[in-house]
């Protein structure tokens, strides 16, 4: 079982979580120099205190960058060209020795679609250093809502 945790309600944390009501993750793959600390604060977030090794795969990120893309999606009955975003994210494959960096690929992949509207996709690759490209998630319809 997992180890029970304190409340983050103290300190700078909880204005953390409050501001992440309000995120736009477009501006953290926009921004090439500020994108990958912007990100490894936002996933920090929610690790658990004092965990090196957590710690030491948010060092991992060294880079997330974003550009537009347009893709074929179809569903049963339509199929169309719709613009989306394909989300680079570059990790440092000597920050997850005893794990892997796809694990946390994927749960970005996930967050990702989150906060992409409905009438659009994201489409994130992986990427590392050592290895080049590892993964690349088919282009997914945003699960966020129609604004």
């Amino acid at each position: 079982p997992t180890r029970p945790r304190p409340t983050m309600a103290q300190g700078d944390t909880a204005w953390r979580l409050i501001s992440h009501l309000s995120l736009n993750y477009i501006s953290i793959a926009d921004n090439p120099d500020k994108g990958a600390q912007a990100l490894r604060e936002l996933v920090g977030i929610y690790a658990p205190a004092g965990d090196r090794v957590v710690a030491k795969q948010l060092e991992g990120i060294v880079d997330i960058a974003s550009r537009p893309i347009v893709r074929r999606m179809s569903d049963e009955v339509l199929s169309t060209a719709v613009r989306g975003l394909e989300i680079t994210l570059s990790f440092d494959d000597s920050f997850f020795e005893g794990s892997g960096a796809y694990l946390l690929g994927a749960v970005l992949e996930r967050f990702f679609r989150k906060y992409v509207t409905i009438n659009s996709f994201t489409e994130t690759v992986l990427r590392t250093q050592q290895r080049g490209e590892i993964a690349r998630w088919r282009p997914e319809a945003g699960l966020g809502r129609m604004i």
